[in-house]
């Protein structure tokens, strides 16, 4: 009876703690190789990156432009809107496909200002008292974020390269530390 739950066979059991077992080895394996990759060339990881995002840039503007014909309620003047994002982020895109340099400067200039914005945000929301925690820690939140979003403005590429890196040692020791998360095997069925 094969339709029947036998709680004495273990077979699938086991089964489904090696696929676990295999499934968490080859994620350990990948994060420490891409990781190791992204060490050793910085620069490689940083192309595909820029590469990425100008991809993604594309696919948003061709997005903006479909919300622009969908949205048939829109006014004129949020059609008209809809279609220059869409203008600005497909020259961007394509910008960021013919010279990663430019790419990465662009990339790091989103990550910079939506860190003054984020830290403006933590700075009002201590003073306003609305907070999501202490507001000396959310207060000190802003004023690191908008440092940190300052740093990233003036020096775009030297952030990027150092956030690789940091990214790249992060991932080698995640994986690393994923291999001692492992479930133990099954005992073997006498």
């Amino acid at each position: 009876m094969s339709g029947i739950y036998d709680p004495t066979d273990l077979t699938s059991e086991r089964r489904n703690l090696d696929v676990l077992r295999a499934f968490i080895i080859f994620v350990a394996l990948a994060a420490v190789v891409i990781g190791t990759v992204s060490l050793i060339w910085t620069g490689a990881t940083l192309v595909a990156i820029s590469i990425l995002f100008g991809v993604f840039l594309i696919v948003a503007a061709i997005f903006r432009i479909a919300v622009a014909f969908e949205n048939r309620r829109a006014s004129a003047g949020g059609f008209v809107f809809n279609l220059i994002v869409a203008a600005v982020l497909f020259v961007t895109g394509f910008v960021c496909l013919n010279s990663s340099a430019q790419s990465l400067t662009i990339l790091a200039l989103f990550v910079g200002i939506a860190w003054i914005f984020d830290g403006v945000g933590d700075l009002f929301a201590a003073g306003v008292g609305y907070t999501r925690g202490r507001r000396g820690l959310v207060a000190l939140s802003g004023v690191v974020s908008i440092l940190a979003g300052i740093a990233v403005l003036f020096l775009p590429t030297l952030s990027l390269t150092i956030f690789v890196k940091v990214g790249a040692i992060l991932l080698i020791v995640v994986g690393i530390t994923a291999l001692f998360t492992l479930p133990r095997r099954a005992a073997p069925i006498v």
